[in-house]
């Protein structure tokens, strides 16, 4: 599998990422539980040109995502993700880089001279937050089968 992506999604739906040995592209966007889930093995994924974290609570990056020589792409706004790693900085193709305003950006990213964008998201907003608890509650019903049609008792 080249690409894999996972949008308002509870992480134990989620199969390992480590498994997709040749994955390019690599998405967890508005994905739930993301506390016990082994991000750690993206940095395994050698062949990743993208990721995108957008939205889902990682709070830490592994500091051996540095290895991956290949990325281009890195989203990581509102993760809760406050400093990168500095390994970060051996990511010698990565191009685009987006970060919130939680995310400490350091120094040394003036260095990095394939970096085409760095965005910088601003703060959440109260409808962004009510979309966001909406999708939550959707995505709760929706596991627990909320909202399936009643079957019908024949007498």
């Amino acid at each position: 599998m080249r690409s894999f992506n996972a949008i308002i999604c509870f992480t134990e739906l989620i199969p390992p990422v480590c498994s997709f040995k040749v994955l390019r592209v690599l998405v967890l966007v508005y994905c739930i539980g993301m506390e016990d889930y082994p991000i750690k093995h993206i940095a395994k994924l050698l062949h990743l040109r993208y990721i995108g974290l957008s939205h889902t609570p990682v709070r830490k990056l592994p500091k051996e995502i540095g290895h991956l020589k290949f990325l281009q792409t890195l989203l990581l706004d509102d993760t809760g993700i406050k400093e990168l790693p500095s390994s970060v900085r051996l990511l010698k193709q990565l191009m685009c880089l987006r970060v919130d305003e939680k995310t400490r950006v350091p120094d040394w990213i003036g260095e990095m001279t394939s970096l085409m964008e760095l965005e910088m998201t601003s703060p959440r907003t109260e409808a962004r937050d009510a979309q966001w608890c909406r999708q939550q509650v959707l995505c709760k019903a929706v596991r627990e089968g909320v909202g399936q049609p009643e079957k019908s008792q024949s007498a």
